[in-house]
């Protein structure tokens, strides 16, 4: 599963995984099973995913020669306390980091009520260093 697409879309159509899992037909806690690539998707919860988001569902389940031969990452989410202590080193407050959630300057899905800051972003904000 291209876990990255579904982040950005995600974030993008400022989903949460429970209005993703009702449009969809299934739980939240398949979508967040799908997303942390702990289970596949059966055929036709594939095909709803991919008329969902207007892509063939090709696209969405595919790995291609580049995606295999790239590294695995081993954090694939950080809550709000690892993104301040691991990547921010306590620069900034926990408070600003909810407020720069809020208002999308640092990029985070939600799980359940409690944010987190996707791997791919992180790798973005250690490249840009713009926090």
């Amino acid at each position: 599963m291209k876990r990255e697409f579904f982040e950005r879309e995600i974030l993008k159509r400022n989903l949460t995984f429970t209005d993703l899992a009702k449009s969809v037909g299934v739980s939240r806690q398949m979508i967040s099973s799908l997303i942390t690539c702990q289970n596949d998707p059966s055929w036709v919860l594939a095909q709803k995913l991919a008329k969902y988001f207007e892509v063939p569902a090709e696209q969405l389940f595919t790995i291609t020669k580049e995606e295999e031969l790239m590294p695995t990452p081993t954090k694939k989410l950080y809550d709000v306390d690892e993104f301040r202590r691991e990547v921010l080193n306590n620069k900034i407050s926990k408070s600003t980091v909810y407020a720069k959630i809020k208002t999308g300057e640092i990029k985070a899905v939600k799980i359940g009520r409690k944010p987190f800051i996707p791997a791919w972003f992180v790798e973005e904000l250690l490249t840009s260093r713009n926090i």
